[in-house]
Protein backbone atom coordinates (compact mmCIF):
# COMPACT_ATOMS: atom_id res chain seq x y z
CA UNK A 1 0.00 0.00 0.00
CA UNK A 2 0.87 3.62 -0.17
CA UNK A 3 1.99 6.25 2.28
CA UNK A 4 -0.04 6.81 5.48
CA UNK A 5 -2.27 9.98 5.35
CA UNK A 6 -4.70 11.74 6.77
CA UNK A 7 -8.31 10.63 6.73
CA UNK A 8 -9.95 10.38 3.15
CA UNK A 9 -13.83 10.16 2.68
CA UNK A 10 -15.57 9.50 -0.13
CA UNK A 11 -18.91 11.40 0.58
CA UNK A 12 -21.74 9.96 -1.33
CA UNK A 13 -24.40 11.94 -3.39
CA UNK A 14 -25.86 8.64 -5.07
CA UNK A 15 -26.62 5.04 -4.82
CA UNK A 16 -24.46 4.47 -7.65
CA UNK A 17 -21.58 5.74 -5.46
CA UNK A 18 -22.35 4.23 -2.59
CA UNK A 19 -22.06 0.81 -3.95
CA UNK A 20 -18.81 1.86 -5.95
CA UNK A 21 -17.19 2.49 -2.60
CA UNK A 22 -18.28 -0.21 -1.05
CA UNK A 23 -16.72 -2.60 -3.76
CA UNK A 24 -13.42 -0.70 -3.06
CA UNK A 25 -13.20 -2.15 0.44
CA UNK A 26 -14.75 0.76 2.10
CA UNK A 27 -15.75 -0.61 5.79
CA UNK A 28 -18.95 0.05 7.86
CA UNK A 29 -18.99 3.29 10.00
CA UNK A 30 -17.25 3.12 12.85
CA UNK A 31 -14.29 0.26 11.73
CA UNK A 32 -11.66 2.72 11.16
CA UNK A 33 -13.27 6.13 11.78
CA UNK A 34 -15.63 7.02 15.28
CA UNK A 35 -17.41 9.50 16.78
CA UNK A 36 -16.18 10.70 20.18
CA UNK A 37 -16.21 13.72 22.24
CA UNK A 38 -13.64 16.27 21.09
CA UNK A 39 -12.04 18.62 23.79
CA UNK A 40 -10.51 21.17 22.05
CA UNK A 41 -13.00 22.13 19.98
CA UNK A 42 -15.81 21.13 22.04
CA UNK A 43 -18.76 18.83 20.33
CA UNK A 44 -18.56 15.49 19.14
CA UNK A 45 -15.27 14.61 16.54
CA UNK A 46 -14.91 11.96 14.08
CA UNK A 47 -11.43 10.28 14.81
CA UNK A 48 -9.39 7.08 13.41
CA UNK A 49 -9.18 3.97 15.50
CA UNK A 50 -5.25 3.83 13.79
CA UNK A 51 -3.23 4.29 10.63
CA UNK A 52 -4.89 5.08 7.65
CA UNK A 53 -4.08 4.51 4.10
CA UNK A 54 -3.74 6.55 1.42
CA UNK A 55 -6.99 6.43 -0.65
CA UNK A 56 -8.32 4.09 1.85
CA UNK A 57 -12.01 4.78 2.10
CA UNK A 58 -13.17 5.27 5.82
CA UNK A 59 -17.09 6.25 5.00
CA UNK A 60 -19.31 6.40 2.92
CA UNK A 61 -23.07 7.88 3.55
CA UNK A 62 -25.89 10.39 2.44
CA UNK A 63 -26.25 14.19 3.11
CA UNK A 64 -28.96 15.05 5.52
CA UNK A 65 -28.87 18.68 3.21
CA UNK A 66 -28.08 19.96 0.40
CA UNK A 67 -27.86 23.69 -0.47
CA UNK A 68 -26.68 25.55 -3.69
CA UNK A 69 -23.29 27.07 -2.78
CA UNK A 70 -24.07 29.65 -5.81
CA UNK A 71 -25.44 31.96 -3.05
CA UNK A 72 -22.56 31.08 -0.83
CA UNK A 73 -19.81 32.00 -4.49
CA UNK A 74 -21.74 34.95 -5.25
CA UNK A 75 -22.86 36.27 -1.88
CA UNK A 76 -26.24 37.07 -2.72
CA UNK A 77 -29.20 37.17 -0.15
CA UNK A 78 -31.48 36.40 -3.01
CA UNK A 79 -29.92 33.38 -4.44
CA UNK A 80 -29.72 31.83 -0.53
CA UNK A 81 -32.84 33.23 0.16
CA UNK A 82 -34.38 30.91 -2.75
CA UNK A 83 -31.97 28.42 -1.67
CA UNK A 84 -33.23 27.56 1.90
CA UNK A 85 -36.72 27.73 0.35
CA UNK A 86 -36.01 24.60 -1.55
CA UNK A 87 -34.05 23.00 1.08
CA UNK A 88 -37.08 23.86 3.24
CA UNK A 89 -39.57 22.54 -0.10
CA UNK A 90 -37.35 19.11 0.41
CA UNK A 91 -37.57 18.46 3.86
CA UNK A 92 -33.95 18.73 4.34
CA UNK A 93 -34.42 21.88 6.67
CA UNK A 94 -36.34 20.01 9.30
CA UNK A 95 -33.97 17.29 9.15
CA UNK A 96 -30.45 19.12 9.50
CA UNK A 97 -31.81 21.19 12.19
CA UNK A 98 -34.67 18.55 14.34
CA UNK A 99 -33.38 14.79 13.59
CA UNK A 100 -31.11 13.18 16.02
CA UNK A 101 -28.67 13.52 13.16
CA UNK A 102 -29.13 17.45 12.51
CA UNK A 103 -29.18 17.60 16.22
CA UNK A 104 -25.67 16.38 17.01
CA UNK A 105 -24.03 18.76 14.74
CA UNK A 106 -21.59 21.65 16.18
CA UNK A 107 -23.59 25.05 16.02
CA UNK A 108 -20.32 27.07 16.91
CA UNK A 109 -18.78 28.22 20.77
CA UNK A 110 -21.60 30.19 22.88
CA UNK A 111 -19.74 33.49 22.07
CA UNK A 112 -20.20 33.39 18.22
CA UNK A 113 -21.56 35.97 16.92
CA UNK A 114 -22.51 34.13 13.58
CA UNK A 115 -26.20 32.95 14.82
CA UNK A 116 -27.32 36.60 15.87
CA UNK A 117 -26.13 37.52 11.74
CA UNK A 118 -27.83 34.69 10.08
CA UNK A 119 -31.24 36.17 12.37
CA UNK A 120 -30.83 39.37 11.65
CA UNK A 121 -30.49 38.62 7.78
CA UNK A 122 -33.33 35.81 8.01
CA UNK A 123 -35.32 38.70 9.74
CA UNK A 124 -34.67 41.56 7.07
CA UNK A 125 -35.01 39.69 4.03
CA UNK A 126 -37.29 37.37 4.58
CA UNK A 127 -39.58 37.85 7.60
CA UNK A 128 -42.61 35.67 6.31
CA UNK A 129 -43.44 32.79 8.69
CA UNK A 130 -43.24 32.70 12.47
CA UNK A 131 -40.52 33.60 15.12
CA UNK A 132 -39.96 29.27 14.58
CA UNK A 133 -39.91 29.31 11.05
CA UNK A 134 -37.03 31.89 11.01
CA UNK A 135 -35.21 30.50 13.58
CA UNK A 136 -34.72 27.40 12.10
CA UNK A 137 -33.20 29.05 8.71
CA UNK A 138 -31.37 30.94 10.85
CA UNK A 139 -30.08 27.79 12.93
CA UNK A 140 -29.77 26.12 9.28
CA UNK A 141 -27.40 28.63 8.25
CA UNK A 142 -25.30 28.50 11.00
CA UNK A 143 -25.41 24.51 10.87
CA UNK A 144 -24.13 25.14 7.01
CA UNK A 145 -21.61 27.98 7.98
CA UNK A 146 -19.99 24.72 10.29
CA UNK A 147 -20.51 21.80 8.76
CA UNK A 148 -21.14 21.66 5.11
CA UNK A 149 -18.47 20.24 2.49
CA UNK A 150 -18.33 21.52 -1.60
CA UNK A 151 -19.72 18.71 -3.40
CA UNK A 152 -16.94 17.96 -6.00
CA UNK A 153 -19.65 18.31 -8.65
CA UNK A 154 -17.84 21.57 -9.66
CA UNK A 155 -18.68 22.98 -6.04
CA UNK A 156 -22.70 23.20 -6.77
CA UNK A 157 -23.44 22.29 -4.13
CA UNK A 158 -22.95 22.71 -0.02
CA UNK A 159 -23.48 19.28 1.54
CA UNK A 160 -24.22 18.62 5.29
CA UNK A 161 -23.19 14.68 6.10
CA UNK A 162 -24.49 13.24 9.83
CA UNK A 163 -21.06 11.55 10.48
CA UNK A 164 -18.81 13.10 7.85
CA UNK A 165 -19.50 16.46 8.97
CA UNK A 166 -18.17 15.69 12.45
CA UNK A 167 -14.00 15.55 10.55
CA UNK A 168 -12.05 19.02 11.23
CA UNK A 169 -12.31 19.99 7.22
CA UNK A 170 -10.53 23.91 8.65
CA UNK A 171 -14.31 25.56 8.67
Amino acid sequence: RGPRTRAHFVPALSAAAMGEASAQGGAPPGRIVGVAPSAEAGGDGLFAHGDIDEGEVLLVEDPIARLEGEAYDKQDTALLLEALGRLSARGELGSLVSSDAGRSLWRGPPSDTRRQAYRQCIDETWPEGDERSRAERAEAMTIFSYNSYVSQDEGRLQVVFPTISKANHAC
